[in-house]
Protein backbone atom coordinates (compact mmCIF):
# COMPACT_ATOMS: atom_id res chain seq x y z
CA UNK A 1 0.00 0.00 0.00
CA UNK A 2 1.47 3.37 -1.06
CA UNK A 3 1.65 6.53 1.04
CA UNK A 4 -1.40 8.15 -0.54
CA UNK A 5 -3.53 5.19 0.43
CA UNK A 6 -2.81 5.89 4.08
CA UNK A 7 -4.13 9.43 3.63
CA UNK A 8 -7.50 8.18 2.39
CA UNK A 9 -10.38 8.10 4.87
CA UNK A 10 -10.87 4.40 4.02
CA UNK A 11 -8.56 2.90 1.37
CA UNK A 12 -10.72 -0.23 1.20
CA UNK A 13 -13.65 1.57 -0.47
CA UNK A 14 -12.16 4.83 -1.84
CA UNK A 15 -9.41 5.76 -4.29
CA UNK A 16 -7.75 9.10 -5.03
CA UNK A 17 -8.27 10.49 -8.54
CA UNK A 18 -6.38 13.75 -8.18
CA UNK A 19 -4.58 15.84 -5.56
CA UNK A 20 -3.35 19.43 -5.80
CA UNK A 21 -2.63 22.36 -3.49
CA UNK A 22 -4.49 25.65 -3.95
CA UNK A 23 -1.80 28.28 -3.26
CA UNK A 24 -4.40 31.02 -2.81
CA UNK A 25 -6.57 29.35 -0.17
CA UNK A 26 -3.66 27.28 1.23
CA UNK A 27 -5.80 24.16 0.95
CA UNK A 28 -5.22 20.62 -0.26
CA UNK A 29 -7.99 19.69 -2.69
CA UNK A 30 -8.50 16.02 -3.49
CA UNK A 31 -10.91 14.12 -5.70
CA UNK A 32 -11.72 10.52 -4.88
CA UNK A 33 -14.09 7.80 -6.04
CA UNK A 34 -15.91 4.98 -4.33
CA UNK A 35 -14.59 1.60 -5.49
CA UNK A 36 -17.13 -0.83 -4.03
CA UNK A 37 -18.85 -2.74 -6.88
CA UNK A 38 -22.39 -2.63 -5.49
CA UNK A 39 -24.49 -0.83 -2.91
CA UNK A 40 -27.24 -1.81 -0.48
CA UNK A 41 -30.60 -0.11 -0.55
CA UNK A 42 -30.89 1.74 2.78
CA UNK A 43 -34.58 0.81 3.02
CA UNK A 44 -34.83 -2.88 2.06
CA UNK A 45 -31.08 -3.74 2.26
CA UNK A 46 -31.15 -5.47 -1.16
CA UNK A 47 -27.90 -5.13 -3.15
CA UNK A 48 -27.91 -3.39 -6.50
CA UNK A 49 -25.38 -2.91 -9.30
CA UNK A 50 -27.56 -0.82 -11.63
CA UNK A 51 -26.12 2.71 -11.63
CA UNK A 52 -28.62 5.49 -12.19
CA UNK A 53 -26.36 8.57 -12.01
CA UNK A 54 -23.39 10.13 -10.24
CA UNK A 55 -22.80 13.23 -8.16
CA UNK A 56 -20.04 14.75 -6.04
CA UNK A 57 -19.97 15.18 -2.27
CA UNK A 58 -17.69 17.83 -0.78
CA UNK A 59 -16.16 16.70 2.51
CA UNK A 60 -13.80 18.43 4.90
CA UNK A 61 -11.00 16.25 6.25
CA UNK A 62 -8.16 16.32 8.77
CA UNK A 63 -5.16 18.58 8.24
CA UNK A 64 -2.25 17.53 6.07
CA UNK A 65 0.99 19.16 7.26
CA UNK A 66 -0.92 22.14 8.64
CA UNK A 67 -3.06 22.61 5.52
CA UNK A 68 -6.82 22.14 5.55
CA UNK A 69 -8.11 19.41 3.26
CA UNK A 70 -11.19 19.23 1.07
CA UNK A 71 -12.20 15.96 -0.58
CA UNK A 72 -14.52 15.84 -3.57
CA UNK A 73 -15.95 12.33 -3.32
CA UNK A 74 -17.67 10.96 -6.43
CA UNK A 75 -20.56 8.74 -5.37
CA UNK A 76 -23.20 6.92 -7.38
CA UNK A 77 -26.98 6.65 -7.32
CA UNK A 78 -28.35 3.16 -7.80
CA UNK A 79 -31.71 1.76 -8.80
CA UNK A 80 -33.33 -0.59 -6.33
CA UNK A 81 -34.31 -3.88 -8.02
CA UNK A 82 -36.81 -4.78 -5.31
CA UNK A 83 -40.25 -4.10 -6.80
CA UNK A 84 -41.83 -4.07 -3.35
CA UNK A 85 -39.46 -1.39 -2.04
CA UNK A 86 -40.70 2.17 -1.85
CA UNK A 87 -37.20 3.49 -2.60
CA UNK A 88 -36.58 3.36 -6.34
CA UNK A 89 -33.38 5.43 -6.48
CA UNK A 90 -30.85 5.59 -3.66
CA UNK A 91 -27.36 6.93 -3.12
CA UNK A 92 -24.63 4.56 -2.04
CA UNK A 93 -23.59 4.85 1.59
CA UNK A 94 -19.95 4.99 2.69
CA UNK A 95 -20.31 4.68 6.50
CA UNK A 96 -16.56 4.32 7.11
CA UNK A 97 -15.88 7.61 5.30
CA UNK A 98 -18.74 9.97 6.19
CA UNK A 99 -22.25 9.88 7.57
CA UNK A 100 -25.17 10.41 5.15
CA UNK A 101 -25.55 14.08 4.18
CA UNK A 102 -22.50 14.99 6.27
CA UNK A 103 -20.06 17.62 5.02
CA UNK A 104 -17.04 16.26 6.87
CA UNK A 105 -15.32 12.91 7.04
CA UNK A 106 -15.95 10.64 9.98
CA UNK A 107 -12.43 11.13 11.34
CA UNK A 108 -12.75 14.92 11.21
CA UNK A 109 -16.10 14.73 13.01
CA UNK A 110 -14.53 12.51 15.68
CA UNK A 111 -11.68 14.99 16.18
CA UNK A 112 -14.09 17.93 16.49
CA UNK A 113 -16.26 15.91 18.85
CA UNK A 114 -13.24 15.21 21.08
CA UNK A 115 -12.35 18.92 21.09
CA UNK A 116 -15.92 19.83 22.02
CA UNK A 117 -15.98 17.31 24.86
CA UNK A 118 -12.69 18.64 26.23
CA UNK A 119 -13.11 22.40 25.86
CA UNK A 120 -16.83 22.98 25.40
CA UNK A 121 -18.67 24.89 22.69
CA UNK A 122 -17.12 28.37 22.67
CA UNK A 123 -13.60 27.25 23.61
CA UNK A 124 -13.76 24.33 21.20
CA UNK A 125 -14.84 26.59 18.35
CA UNK A 126 -11.83 28.85 18.92
CA UNK A 127 -9.46 25.87 19.11
CA UNK A 128 -10.90 24.35 15.92
CA UNK A 129 -10.38 27.66 14.11
CA UNK A 130 -6.74 27.77 15.29
CA UNK A 131 -6.27 24.22 13.96
CA UNK A 132 -7.89 25.07 10.60
CA UNK A 133 -10.80 22.71 11.35
CA UNK A 134 -13.50 25.39 11.56
CA UNK A 135 -16.52 24.36 13.58
CA UNK A 136 -19.19 26.55 15.12
CA UNK A 137 -20.51 26.28 18.65
CA UNK A 138 -23.79 24.70 17.53
CA UNK A 139 -21.98 22.09 15.44
CA UNK A 140 -19.75 21.05 18.34
CA UNK A 141 -22.73 20.80 20.68
CA UNK A 142 -24.60 18.68 18.11
CA UNK A 143 -21.59 16.37 17.81
CA UNK A 144 -21.52 16.01 21.60
CA UNK A 145 -25.24 15.21 21.71
CA UNK A 146 -24.85 12.47 19.09
CA UNK A 147 -22.10 10.76 21.10
CA UNK A 148 -23.01 7.15 21.69
CA UNK A 149 -22.48 6.39 25.37
CA UNK A 150 -21.54 2.74 25.87
CA UNK A 151 -23.75 0.60 28.05
CA UNK A 152 -22.27 0.04 31.48
CA UNK A 153 -22.90 -2.74 33.92
CA UNK A 154 -24.51 -1.91 37.26
CA UNK A 155 -21.69 -0.96 39.68
CA UNK A 156 -21.16 -2.87 42.89
CA UNK A 157 -20.06 0.27 44.78
CA UNK A 158 -22.09 3.33 43.80
CA UNK A 159 -21.21 6.92 44.70
CA UNK A 160 -24.12 9.37 44.91
CA UNK A 161 -23.73 13.14 45.14
CA UNK A 162 -25.35 16.30 43.85
CA UNK A 163 -23.89 18.47 41.10
CA UNK A 164 -24.72 22.01 40.08
CA UNK A 165 -26.24 22.55 36.67
CA UNK A 166 -26.41 26.21 37.68
CA UNK A 167 -24.82 26.86 41.04
CA UNK A 168 -27.28 28.13 43.58
CA UNK A 169 -30.27 27.61 41.29
CA UNK A 170 -30.52 24.16 39.72
CA UNK A 171 -29.03 20.84 40.88
CA UNK A 172 -29.01 17.24 39.71
CA UNK A 173 -27.56 13.95 40.95
CA UNK A 174 -24.39 12.30 39.65
CA UNK A 175 -23.86 8.54 40.01
CA UNK A 176 -20.30 7.19 39.91
CA UNK A 177 -18.86 3.69 39.81
CA UNK A 178 -16.32 4.10 42.62
CA UNK A 179 -14.41 0.94 41.71
CA UNK A 180 -13.90 1.98 38.10
CA UNK A 181 -13.81 5.73 38.72
CA UNK A 182 -16.33 6.39 35.94
CA UNK A 183 -19.60 8.30 35.77
CA UNK A 184 -22.51 5.89 35.40
CA UNK A 185 -25.46 8.22 35.01
CA UNK A 186 -26.75 11.72 35.73
CA UNK A 187 -30.20 12.36 37.17
CA UNK A 188 -32.06 15.59 36.46
CA UNK A 189 -32.85 16.34 40.11
CA UNK A 190 -31.81 15.26 43.59
CA UNK A 191 -35.08 13.87 44.93
CA UNK A 192 -35.32 10.49 46.68
CA UNK A 193 -37.83 9.30 44.07
CA UNK A 194 -35.32 9.72 41.22
CA UNK A 195 -32.62 7.77 43.04
CA UNK A 196 -35.12 5.11 44.10
CA UNK A 197 -36.32 4.63 40.51
CA UNK A 198 -32.76 4.34 39.19
CA UNK A 199 -31.77 1.76 41.80
CA UNK A 200 -34.89 -0.30 41.15
CA UNK A 201 -34.14 -0.42 37.41
CA UNK A 202 -30.45 -1.22 38.05
CA UNK A 203 -30.42 -3.99 40.66
CA UNK A 204 -27.11 -5.28 42.00
CA UNK A 205 -25.70 -2.32 43.93
CA UNK A 206 -24.15 -3.62 47.16
CA UNK A 207 -22.64 -0.46 48.69
CA UNK A 208 -23.92 3.12 48.34
CA UNK A 209 -21.57 5.93 49.30
CA UNK A 210 -23.38 9.23 49.72
CA UNK A 211 -23.33 12.47 51.65
CA UNK A 212 -25.40 13.22 54.73
CA UNK A 213 -28.45 14.32 52.72
CA UNK A 214 -31.64 12.71 53.98
CA UNK A 215 -33.11 12.57 50.47
CA UNK A 216 -30.35 10.28 49.19
CA UNK A 217 -30.53 8.09 52.28
CA UNK A 218 -34.29 7.67 51.81
CA UNK A 219 -33.97 6.98 48.09
CA UNK A 220 -31.22 4.40 48.68
CA UNK A 221 -33.25 2.69 51.43
CA UNK A 222 -36.31 2.35 49.22
CA UNK A 223 -34.54 1.55 45.96
CA UNK A 224 -31.89 -0.86 47.29
CA UNK A 225 -32.91 -2.01 50.77
CA UNK A 226 -30.17 -4.67 50.92
CA UNK A 227 -27.35 -2.26 50.04
CA UNK A 228 -25.04 -0.94 52.75
CA UNK A 229 -25.04 2.86 53.05
CA UNK A 230 -21.74 4.52 53.96
CA UNK A 231 -20.48 8.09 54.09
CA UNK A 232 -17.90 9.14 51.55
CA UNK A 233 -14.37 10.16 52.54
CA UNK A 234 -14.98 13.89 52.38
CA UNK A 235 -18.00 13.71 54.66
CA UNK A 236 -16.16 11.42 57.09
CA UNK A 237 -13.51 14.14 57.45
CA UNK A 238 -16.30 16.71 57.71
CA UNK A 239 -17.93 14.72 60.52
CA UNK A 240 -14.59 14.42 62.33
CA UNK A 241 -13.98 18.16 61.99
CA UNK A 242 -17.41 18.96 63.39
CA UNK A 243 -16.90 16.57 66.33
CA UNK A 244 -13.50 18.05 67.22
CA UNK A 245 -14.86 21.59 66.93
CA UNK A 246 -17.80 20.73 69.18
CA UNK A 247 -15.47 19.17 71.78
CA UNK A 248 -13.23 22.24 71.77
CA UNK A 249 -16.25 24.49 72.28
CA UNK A 250 -17.52 22.41 75.20
CA UNK A 251 -14.14 22.43 76.99
CA UNK A 252 -13.09 25.93 75.98
CA UNK A 253 -12.74 27.17 79.60
CA UNK A 254 -10.57 24.22 80.70
CA UNK A 255 -8.33 24.48 77.62
CA UNK A 256 -7.87 28.23 78.06
CA UNK A 257 -7.03 27.78 81.76
CA UNK A 258 -4.46 25.08 81.01
CA UNK A 259 -2.80 27.32 78.44
CA UNK A 260 -2.63 30.27 80.84
CA UNK A 261 -1.23 28.09 83.64
CA UNK A 262 1.40 26.71 81.31
CA UNK A 263 2.50 30.18 80.22
CA UNK A 264 2.95 31.30 83.88
CA UNK A 265 5.29 28.47 84.76
CA UNK A 266 9.00 29.39 84.99
CA UNK A 267 10.80 28.12 81.90
CA UNK A 268 13.58 25.61 82.56
CA UNK A 269 17.02 27.07 83.07
CA UNK A 270 19.69 26.34 80.56
CA UNK A 271 23.00 25.32 82.10
CA UNK A 272 25.69 27.62 80.81
CA UNK A 273 28.94 25.91 80.01
CA UNK A 274 30.74 29.03 78.88
CA UNK A 275 30.19 32.54 80.30
CA UNK A 276 31.88 34.13 77.30
CA UNK A 277 29.40 33.27 74.61
CA UNK A 278 30.44 34.23 71.13
CA UNK A 279 28.13 36.12 68.85
CA UNK A 280 26.61 33.87 66.18
CA UNK A 281 28.26 34.43 62.82
CA UNK A 282 24.97 35.25 61.11
CA UNK A 283 24.30 38.25 63.46
CA UNK A 284 25.63 41.42 61.82
CA UNK A 285 27.70 43.72 64.11
CA UNK A 286 26.71 47.43 64.22
CA UNK A 287 28.86 49.72 62.11
CA UNK A 288 30.13 53.24 62.89
CA UNK A 289 27.28 54.66 60.82
CA UNK A 290 24.77 52.67 62.86
CA UNK A 291 26.22 53.93 66.13
CA UNK A 292 26.25 57.54 64.88
CA UNK A 293 22.63 57.22 63.74
CA UNK A 294 21.66 55.86 67.17
CA UNK A 295 23.41 58.77 68.92
CA UNK A 296 21.62 61.36 66.77
CA UNK A 297 18.26 59.68 67.52
CA UNK A 298 18.94 59.77 71.27
CA UNK A 299 20.01 63.44 71.07
CA UNK A 300 16.84 64.33 69.12
CA UNK A 301 14.64 62.67 71.75
CA UNK A 302 16.51 64.54 74.53
CA UNK A 303 16.09 67.94 72.86
CA UNK A 304 12.44 67.24 72.09
CA UNK A 305 11.88 66.49 75.78
CA UNK A 306 13.43 69.88 76.62
CA UNK A 307 10.87 71.66 74.44
CA UNK A 308 12.83 72.21 71.25
CA UNK A 309 10.88 72.47 68.00
CA UNK A 310 11.41 70.04 65.17
CA UNK A 311 13.02 72.76 63.02
CA UNK A 312 15.44 73.73 65.81
CA UNK A 313 16.40 70.07 66.43
CA UNK A 314 17.01 69.48 62.71
CA UNK A 315 19.15 72.63 62.44
CA UNK A 316 21.10 71.67 65.55
CA UNK A 317 21.80 68.14 64.25
CA UNK A 318 22.64 69.41 60.75
CA UNK A 319 19.56 67.96 58.95
CA UNK A 320 17.49 69.81 56.36
CA UNK A 321 13.75 69.70 56.52
CA UNK A 322 11.32 70.32 53.70
CA UNK A 323 8.14 72.26 54.35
Amino acid sequence: MDLLSYLLPDPEVTLFDNIFVDSVSKMVICTASVTQPLALCPLCRQPSMRIHSRYRRTLGDLLWAGLSVQIGLHVRRFQCDNTDCQRKIFCERVPTVAAPWARRTLRLANAQQAIGLTTGGAGGSRLCAALAMNAGIDLLLDLIRTLQIPERTTPRVLGVDDWAKRKGHSYGTILVDLEQGEVVDVLLDRTPESLQQWLMTHPGVEIISQDRAGAYAEGARLGAPNAVQVADRWHLLKNLTNAVYKALQQHHTEIEGALIQGSLQEPPRIQETDTHLSVPPDVQQPTEADRARQQRAEEAHRLHALGWTTMAIATHLGHRTSL
